[in-house]
């Protein structure tokens, strides 16, 4: 019997009971190798702590007794998540109690796995509740957790070594870094195994689409754009760029320099927040307060009309260094983060729609009125002041903005605030469901057109009503979604380029290293029929 044929339960019985009598040899030799692995298990706690950390709790399983050489032992078994077995202790509970028994099967699982790579898990129990309660293991010395279903909070402690976690693209284990290989191709995808690897790479059927083999080329492309992406001028760059700066460091970061958890800062990183779970706090439900900038310098500015002369039109801003100057932020001042919205419709207003609609734009001008909807928002909607900066930078122009979403607070609908030349309505609803007149251009944010189902009528929508589109996501990965997404209602998108005014912070992806930044990418919608472009 092969090792990995054990992983299937029960087989596992089947071997006890079986298996040995059809093949003594081999059973007695793999029983020799268990109780050496046992042995060489026994005091190494220092090692096993250095191991790498599965995000994932281990479950202690204890079968009937069997007897073993007329001694009735006591058998445990340890398996994972997924019902696969790591290891397996018999022992004479005259020898051992069930602690001590399931702590020695816990350094043996972790060091000599029938599955897998040596590892810990972030936490473990036994199967079987009742046990749970009345047992209890110290497992401080392997850095791991043990679960007493009475007090299950403790599956949501924080644990400092899973603070930066990887996964894996093809059975979304979780674990640190060192858990996890990085296919050598693309350099882009995780895989905790070979098996995973080759898995995700030959799917079959429907999911063939979705394998790495489809995807690895195209992959490495995206990957080759991460040294353009982490440029900017800012002298924080290199940390908020990194492909490690988890939650933690942005936490860290944003205590640096005195915003995290305050203001609009609020939701930049959901770490020790107040509320219970940030991700429960509906969008719409942190209001904004008297100081919603907390910088004072950076308040005192965005608070008061720029004195320096406004660039025309034809000749707008394309970077941030030049926009800091003009506005006098210093370049440490981590500003950007919030004003990356306002600069990002800026930018594709005057770089993007008016050299694209010519006429349109002509139109606009004479009327001195342009009308904006932005859709899918989400957190736009807490930091509606931010786009005050919009009409400083184009003050010849009235905007008036219409956001459309249905992830915010239903009390938000038909909300309208007003910022000197620009005017700003809130409507809870799928914008395929909105009545009022059609605007000169759409924005959707961060919009994952081909991650949501419910793109598909408002994209519909837009091309029968032929209104100019630019949408934006954080990687070319969720561009190419939303290109083969928006085929389906005979939509196609131009050619994806990044945005000069994209966030300076870069978005960890925990299943994948490619380069994510809020509002990397820009992508517009080409309502040219499908055929016609083929001919």
């Amino acid at each position: 019997m092969n090792r990995k044929e054990l992983l299937d339960p029960g087989k596992l019985a089947q071997f006890v009971d079986d298996y040995a009598k059809d093949h003594p040899e081999e059973f007695d030799k793999f029983s020799k190798e268990m109780v050496e692995n046992m042995k060489n298990s026994k005091n190494r706690e220092r090692e096993i702590c250095k191991l790498p950390k599965e995000d994932t709790v281990w479950l202690i399983i204890e079968q009937a007794p069997e007897i073993v050489d007329g001694i009735k032992k006591r058998t445990l078994m340890m398996s994972d998540k997924n019902g696969a077995y790591l290891a397996v202790h018999m022992e004479d509970p005259n020898i051992e109690s069930l602690q001590q028994q399931a702590y020695s099967l816990l350094c043996l699982a972790c060091l000599y796995p029938l599955s897998g790579k040596s590892r810990r898990p972030k936490l473990v129990t036994f199967k079987d509740a009742e046990i749970a309660r009345n047992t209890h293991l110290d497992l401080s010395k392997l850095k791991i957790k043990y679960i007493n279903p009475d007090t299950m909070s403790n599956r949501s402690e924080k644990d400092e070594e899973l603070s930066y976690v990887r996964e894996c693209c093809s059975c979304r284990t979780r674990g640190t870094p060192e858990l996890f290989k990085t296919c050598s191709a693309c350099e882009g995808f995780e895989y905790c195994s070979r098996k995973c690897q080759k898995n995700d790479w030959s799917k079959k059927g429907p999911m063939a689409p979705h394998s790495h083999k489809h995807w690895c080329k195209k992959i490495k492309v995206y990957m080759e754009k991460t040294d353009e992406l982490a440029t900017f001028p800012f002298t924080f760059t290199s940390d908020t760029t990194a492909a490690d700066f988890h939650l933690e460091k942005y936490k860290s970061f944003l205590q640096q320099h005195g915003v995290y958890n305050d203001g609009l800062w609020r939701r930049e990183c959901p770490l020790g927040l107040k509320i219970v779970n940030i991700h429960e706090c509906p969008f719409g439900q942190l209001s904004s307060d008297d100081n919603p900038y907390v910088l004072p310098v950076e308040s005192s500015i965005l608070t008061s009309k720029p004195d320096n002369t406004v660039p025309p039109l034809h000749q707008p801003f394309q970077d941030w260094q030049s926009y800091y100057k003009w506005r006098g932020f210093p370049l440490d001042s981590p500003i950007a983060i919030l004003l990356h919205f306002p600069l990002t419709l800026y930018y594709i207003v005057t770089s993007c729609f008016i050299p694209d609609f010519p006429e349109k734009f002509s139109e606009i001008e004479t009327s001195g009125n342009m009308t904006i909807h932005i859709l899918g928002v989400e957190k736009e909607v807490e930091m509606l002041m931010v786009f005050q900066e919009l009409g400083y930078l184009v003050p010849s122009i009235k905007f008036d903005i219409h956001m459309v979403g249905i992830e915010i607070m239903s009390s938000l609908d038909g909300k309208r605030e007003v910022y000197n030349n620009v005017s700003i309505t809130i409507h809870q609803k799928p914008y395929h469901q909105y009545r009022g007149d059609n605007p000169d251009l759409v924005v959707g944010f961060n919009a994952g057109i081909g991650a949501y189902i419910t793109w598909g009528e408002t994209i519909s929508k837009l091309k029968k009503e032929d209104i100019p589109s630019y949408f934006t996501d954080y990687c070319q990965y969720s561009c190419e979604c939303a290109r083969q997404a928006v085929t389906s209602v005979g939509v196609t998108v131009e050619p994806t380029f990044i945005n000069p005014f994209r966030n300076p912070v870069r978005k960890v992806c925990t299943e994948n290293n490619m380069p994510w930044y809020s509002n990397g990418f820009i992508i517009k919608l080409n309502y040219t029929d499908i055929n016609e472009i083929e001919r």
